[in-house]
């Protein structure tokens, strides 16, 4: 029997593969590679994240910016199946903003969108260069990156109807 990561990858690769707007990516972050580390840090708190933190979970990293009018569209899909999956099924979300100040990520959330998931930034310029690079850098935006529990990235895409990733997640969290 496929794993639950074979038939995730089946399932986007179905999804997704017809459709030019909507690639599913394999650069060197990509599919079946370890998340990567990077530097970040808590937009809110200030303190230092580990993505490793997030192990034996599932894990939706969301790349964005406040400036970037479809990364603001697809908030109301990353609540929605946050609210469904997150108490039920233990996912969580954690978005790395390509903003470069915690200061305007938080206005944006207290102002516009709540979002109750983790938010993160690079800890330092160099980091920032890091993740614009393996994250954010000639990819568009919005940007999603599907991690398992044993955190070995199963999917990527630049954008992801709500039925998509609502499947992916069924299948990742299923026990």
């Amino acid at each position: 029997m496929p794993s639950a990561s074979q038939r995730l990858c089946f399932v986007l690769l179905c999804a997704l593969g017809g459709c030019s707007s909507l690639p599913i990516a394999l650069p060197a972050t990509g599919l079946g590679a370890p998340a990567p580390e990077v530097e970040l840090t808590d937009a809110r708190t200030g303190e230092a994240v580990e993505l490793a933190a997030y192990r034996g979970r599932t894990v939706i990293l969301n790349v964005w910016a406040t400036w970037c009018g479809p990364c603001i569209v697809e908030r109301e899909t990353l609540h929605s199946v946050y609210e469904r999956h997150h108490e039920k099924a233990g996912l969580e979300i954690v978005s790395i903003s390509l903003d470069r100040s915690a200061a305007v990520v938080e206005q944006f959330r207290e102002e516009k969108w709540p979002m109750p998931w983790r938010h993160v930034l690079g800890k330092s310029e160099a980091s920032e260069a890091h993740i614009a690079a393996l994250f954010g850098k000639d990819k568009k935006l919005p940007r999603m990156i599907l991690v398992d529990a044993d955190g070995t990235i199963v999917a990527e895409a630049d954008e992801l109807t709500y039925d998509t990733v609502e499947e992916a997640v069924n299948i990742m969290t299923a026990k």
